[in-house]
């Protein structure tokens, strides 16, 4: 059948996970084997051999997984139980109706959790040990919560986040050559605790006066950014230009010297860009991140926030660190040579980080 159906949180206007759709696709496309590419997605539409399947019509699913050799769940972090467990049940699922019709499943690049329930991690134990043809996840926090916590027994490896090859292939340094003197911002929702608008507006207010820059805010997702972006705008004495940022526009991010952001997506832009920013840390995902990168981070109750972007804006937060740049991208293609050295020989998984 040469097919294969690709698992995600795909369709719903969430920059990060369409970046990662997009570099699943790409690497698909240059293995060379595949004639038709599935993709779990919001609706029914085909194009250019690749047909998106509706996530709540079984019809489509069954069929689709029917029609595939294999069923790749692709990047992410669909694994986690924060808000509730029926999006963990839901992915499960879908392991278990493509096992049930005798699919290969392989599960790659992901971040695992969070997941709080204890029964959860019985259940996802007993998936990871007896149902999946091949794990490998993007940070050794996932592996640590699998092997120490969960309790997982199969062999476990690790790569970095696969959408730094997308980036790193996309970025042209030439675009970036008459830089204005724009602070990027980035802020989210995120259903506990919250950014206090109030005092992020003032620390703004105060950066902008001392260092005369412009305002840009990037919204990622947004359901997730867009209420938040509008209120702190309002307080803003110098007020900031908004823009969607999707994957077809996302180069708007190289006409900033800085950037402040959330989204772990936006901040694996600026590495890969070697822009100058700082990370606020609401997700254990982006604290991870900007650890292995060797960069300035802010945590949410924002008491540093002010000093940090004078240091940020004074020249004095380190730009990127190629060697660190280049271990990654080395770790994103060792990655990808595991899977396909796998999905084409039916072999090894090959060497990771364990």
């Amino acid at each position: 059948m040469n097919s294969i159906f690709l698992i995600g949180y795909y369709g719903y206007g969430n920059f990060g996970d369409e970046v990662l759709l997009k570099t699943f696709i790409n690497k698909l496309k240059g293995n060379g084997k595949w004639k038709r590419i599935h993709v779990l997605s919001t609706k029914y539409h085909s194009h250019d051999k690749i047909t998106y399947i509706p996530r709540f019509s079984f019809f489509h699913i069954f069929r689709a997984v029917r029609q595939s050799d294999i069923v790749l769940f692709g990047g992410g972090g669909i694994f986690q139980d924060t808000t509730s467990s029926k999006s963990l049940y839901y992915y499960i699922f879908l392991i278990l109706l493509a096992k049930l019709t005798g699919k290969k499943v392989l599960v790659a690049f992901q971040g695992i959790g969070p997941l709080k329930r204890r029964i959860n991690h019985y259940i996802f134990r007993y998936v990871i040990d007896h149902f999946l043809d091949y794990v490998s996840l993007r940070d050794v926090e996932s592996l640590q919560l699998l092997k120490n916590t969960v309790k997982v027994r199969r062999p476990l490896q690790y790569f970095d986040d696969p959408s730094l090859s997308f980036f790193r292939d996309s970025v042209d340094l030439t675009t970036m050559n008459n830089l204005e003197n724009v602070l990027g911002l980035n802020v989210r929702q995120t259903g506990n605790e919250e950014i206090n608008a109030d005092h992020f507006a003032a620390i703004i207010n105060r950066i902008v006066e001392k260092y005369n820059v412009s305002l840009k805010f990037f919204i990622l997702q947004e359901e997730h950014e867009l209420d938040l972006v509008t209120k702190i705008n309002s307080m803003l004495t110098v007020k900031a230009t908004v823009c969607q940022l999707t994957i077809d526009n996302f180069t708007e991010v190289f006409k900033c010297n800085y950037l402040l952001a959330m989204r772990l997506h936006l901040l694996i832009l600026a590495f890969s860009a070697n822009i100058r920013f700082l990370g606020i840390t609401y997700d254990p995902k982006v604290s991870n991140f900007l650890d292995g990168v060797d960069t300035g981070k802010v945590s949410l109750d924002l008491d540093t926030l002010e000093t940090k972007l004078e240091q940020l804006l004074s020249g004095n937060v380190k730009k990127r660190n190629d060697e660190i740049f280049e271990g990654k991208i080395n770790s994103v293609e060792a990655g990808f040579k595991a899977l396909f050295d796998l999905i084409n020989d039916g072999g090894s998984p090959g060497n990771g980080t364990v």
